[in-house]
């Protein structure tokens, strides 16, 4: 079994998830019973999410809500496998059962790769021991982007406890949210271990992409390097000036 899980916080204690385009479109494809959603009150951790903004900086709170708490709701959740998707601005192309036949996720947990180097290096610069990225991701200019995942249930709660361990424990600024923590994971090669789907098999972030690389067919993008056709499409980056892909190719929802 196989759930696309989301996350969202707020001060209100509910979210509009089934008015958003990753809902919308994912049930076309999927059963509504395999979307799962968990949101967060703000008021309610308050003083964590001051703690966390105390000691780590800005975007403190995506470590907090998109880990720590991730972490905590998925522990009880029924699935053998999951996706993790950013709620607003992530689009689902079609069924995702097959999605665990197509990687190793016994051994790996894939993120998507995006060609924005975020976070940027006067942020890196307060990192203890990081390496970098290796010369092929960035002579390819393929980051980590961590607004769409896939991983066995098993393998992303340890991710996650890693992630936890390792990093939010730590007063360091500069992690930019979560991406930071899963980029010092991955260039560090910590376990358990995070490839990057560079071949858009699974999920495409659009963020700095040139779009004569993709055309649509059918309602699917197809990524004309591969011939793949991601089941992701995640516009990150569009209140950076990044392009609205999604809409460029007229996907429904």
């Amino acid at each position: 079994m196989i759930k696309l899980v989301t996350c969202t916080w707020g001060f209100c204690n509910s979210f509009p998830i089934q008015d958003t385009m990753l809902y919308r479109s994912f049930v076309k494809n999927n059963s509504p019973e395999n979307f799962v959603h968990f949101h967060y009150s703000r008021g309610a951790y308050y003083l964590e999410e001051q703690d966390y903004t105390g000691r780590m900086g800005s975007q403190a709170e995506y470590i907090l809500f998109k880990i720590k708490l991730l972490k905590e709701s998925i522990e009880n959740l029924e699935t053998d496998y999951l996706v993790f998707a950013d709620a607003t601005d992530v689009y689902c192309t079609d069924n995702i059962d097959h999605l665990p036949k197509l990687f190793n996720l016994e051994n790996h947990i894939v993120f998507s790769a995006e060609r924005n180097d975020w976070p940027k290096q006067n942020m890196i610069a307060h990192w203890e021991n990081y390496p970098g990225y290796n010369q092929h991701d960035l002579a390819n200019r393929t980051f980590l982007n961590s607004g769409v995942q896939l991983a066995k249930k098993s393998k992303y709660l340890e991710l996650l406890q890693s992630c936890l361990d390792k990093y939010c424990s730590q007063s360091v600024t500069g992690y930019g949210g979560d991406q930071g923590v899963y980029t010092m994971h991955y260039n560090t090669k910590s376990e358990p271990k995070i490839i990057l789907d560079y071949a858009k098999i699974f999920a495409w972030s659009t963020y700095d992409s040139n779009i004569a690389e993709f055309h649509k067919s059918q309602n699917k993008v197809v990524c004309n390097n591969y011939g793949t056709q991601p089941i992701f499409l995640h516009d990150n980056g569009t209140n950076y000036g990044g392009q609205k892909f999604i809409a460029k190719f007229g996907l429904e929802f």
